[in-house]
Order: structure tokens, then C-alpha cells, then sequence
């Protein structure tokens, strides 16, 4: 479900893992297959977990009729998934279980010594990345780019081909650039921006496609307020 560009995934791990990991058993006679991932019901594959837990969901589990799903037992109850089952809360146990397959970064005590472009990282022929960089893991890297002094590049940022970056720039966490733009010096992009367009010098921009900081603030709290009118109208009430 999660995209293995943007999270590291671990596994896969056979049925009698995850049942241990969770506080559940498998059914009596359930082969000790291999899970590998976490889908939705409707998309899953042999090897996925999924929840269902409830009878409107019926048609969606019907889609996968002649491919087997096992269950896990906790408390008693039984509440099928996808490859397993939790118990009354079995949404919760859902949880728990894909929990396993993605783990949380995890941190390295010390200080960390520098690395100009992370070894997970990817550059594409004939980018220039100048001195006092850092490309983070998971960062890809176009052909034929331009990356000035002291340029911060975090972890799996996406650049497109004939890209200029120029010094001092912070570029956050899973960001985009498409083909042919430029960052100005000093220019700050929020975690996951999306860069259709030039960046001007000093320019601090987020969303998607990228926009004027304080902009992209006002439009998401509009959005918010379009999409539960009630709420906002409880709110001025008060």
C-alpha cells in the first residue's frame, strides 16, 4: 500500500510471526505463509493483509473468491481478514500487524558524519553538486543538473532532468521538481512540495503544486472549512 520510494519496508514475515507479534493464534490447519505488505481489500494480493470486518465490505472480499485467506483468533473471536484475522478490535490489530512492515526510522546515536550524497541516493549523469552539499537516502537525482554551495536535499526528493538549484537552499522530505526549473538562493520547500515552476531568490513555498507559503496556509484552512461547514458555523457561534 505504502510506496517503497518514500517508506522502508521490512518482511516479509510468515503468519505464526505476526500472530506472535499481535497477542493472536492461526487457525488450526493455516499453511505458515509469508505476508509481504498491507492493501486495501479491494486491491490486495496473495501475501497482503487486509481488514474486513464488516459485512458491506462482502463484495469486495468476493473479487478475491478461489484465493485463500486465513485467519488469526484473538480473544475468542474471529473477524476475517485479507490473509488474517484480529479479534473483536480488529481494526486495531490491523494496525499492530502492518506496524511490522514499516518501522520507524531508526535513529543513530552520535554524531553523524557527513555525507554529501547519501550511498541510497541516486545522481544522474552529468549533475554538478557543488561543495558543503548534502543529498539525503532515497534522493533521485536528474541527468544534466546544477546544484549550488550548501544545498540540503532531503530524503527521497525526486528531481527531473536539467534542474538549477542555486545556493543555500533547503529542499524538505519527498519533494517533486519537475524538468527544466530553477531555485533560487535561499529558496525553502516544505515536505512533499511539488515544483511545477521556477522558485524566486528567498522564496518560502509548500503543497502541491507549489505555492507561496502563507498562500498554501490560507487555502488548506478554506478547504477545511468548505469540507465541514457545520463545524465552522458551530465555531462562530460560540
Amino acid at each position: 500500500m505504502n510506496d517503497d520510494r518514500f517508506y522502508e519496508r521490512a518482511g516479509p514475515f510468515s503468519l505464526t510471526d505476526i500472530a506472535a507479534r499481535i497477542g493472536a493464534e492461526p487457525e488450526k490447519g493455516a499453511p505458515d505463509i509469508k505476508l509481504r505488505e498491507v492493501a486495501a481489500l479491494e486491491i490486495a494480493k496473495p501475501g497482503d493483509i487486509s481488514l474486513f470486518n464488516d459485512s458491506k465490505y462482502c463484495q469486495r472480499l468476493c473479487r478475491h473468491q478461489g484465493q485463500p485467506c486465513h485467519h488469526l483468533r484473538q480473544a475468542g473471536q474471529s473477524a476475517a481478514w485479507r490473509e488474517f484475522a484480529g479479534g473483536p478490535q480488529s481494526a486495531l490489530g490491523l494496525c499492530a500487524g502492518g506496524a511490522h512492515f514499516y518501522p520507524p526510522a531508526r535513529r543513530q546515536p552520535g554524531v553523524r558524519r557527513t555525507e554529501p550524497v547519501h550511498p541510497a541516493a541516486k545522481v544522474g549523469e552529468g549533475t554538478e553538486i557543488s561543495p558543503a552539499c548534502e543529498i539525503s537516502a532515497r534522493a533521485l537525482i536528474g541527468k544534466n543538473c546544477y546544484i549550488g554551495n550548501s544545498v540540503v536535499i532531503g530524503r527521497g526528493v525526486h528531481f527531473d532532468s536539467l534542474i538549477h538549484v542555486g545556493y543555500n537552499v533547503r529542499i524538505s522530505h519527498h519533494s517533486f521538481l519537475v524538468a527544466q526549473v530553477g531555485i533560487g538562493a535561499g529558496a525553502r520547500l516544505t515536505a512533499r512540495s511539488g515544483v511545477t515552476r521556477d522558485i524566486g531568490v528567498g522564496e518560502r513555498v509548500g503543497g502541491y503544486p507549489a505555492r507561496p507559503l502563507k498562500r498554501w496556509h490560507r487555502e488548506t484552512a478554506l478547504l477545511a472549512k468548505m469540507a465541514n461547514p457545520k463545524k465552522a458555523d458551530e465555531q462562530k457561534q460560540e
